[in-house]
């Protein structure tokens, strides 16, 4: 089950770290570009409730700021699919290095919200995402480096382990019993 679960964990990381950079160039260029001191207008205050009216005030002058969010969005449901997936690896490594990015990615995405919420002007918010951010992004390395160095020696060995058997059995040094025997343990020892 490792080798099946992290054919789809690693890309989905991977992913998740694509999206990462996206929303890191998007973060920039907002904070390039974007006026700093929004005001909330009045008729947007009331429109879709509280929260809702000052986003839409806030998405009217930034509208880059709604890409942003969206992208947010996607990378905590990664989050969460990358949680459930690495329970099925049976590598606690990978599983708590999972269970720190959920929090961190929610860390950056809660704090990034209030950040907005609040007209692009409180820096103890962009800093806590920030800090979410790097964490989320050191966890999934740490998660892609330990799938593989978890999974890949091992399948190595066996491959290894295999072609040496077949050289032998050509050369006439075991016997066709021996041969199939050898090769069903190394199966065996696979399937492990």
């Amino acid at each position: 089950m490792t080798n099946n679960t992290s054919r789809f964990l690693i890309p989905l990381v991977t992913a998740q770290i694509f999206l990462l950079t996206i929303q890191f160039i998007i973060g920039i260029w907002i904070n390039l570009f974007a006026p700093m001191n929004i005001t909330v207008q009045q008729y947007h205050r009331y429109m879709m409730g509280m929260m809702g009216g000052i986003l839409m005030s806030i998405m009217s002058q930034v509208p880059e700021i709604m890409v942003h969010m969206m992208i947010g969005i996607l990378i905590g449901v990664f989050a969460l699919i990358i949680l459930i997936l690495s329970f099925f690896t049976k590598k606690p490594l990978i599983i708590i290095l999972a269970i720190i990015n959920g929090p961190l990615t929610l860390m950056a995405g809660i704090s990034g919200l209030y950040f907005v919420l609040g007209g692009l002007q409180n820096n103890i918010l962009s800093f806590i995402m920030s800090i979410g951010f790097i964490g989320v992004v050191l966890s999934d390395f740490g998660i892609i480096y330990f799938t593989d160095r978890t999974n890949t020696p091992a399948s190595k060995t066996n491959s290894n382990a295999i072609s040496i058997l077949r050289e032998r059995y050509a050369k006439g040094e075991i016997t066709k019993e021996q041969y199939d025997q050898m090769f069903a343990d190394l199966e065996k020892g696979r399937e492990k």
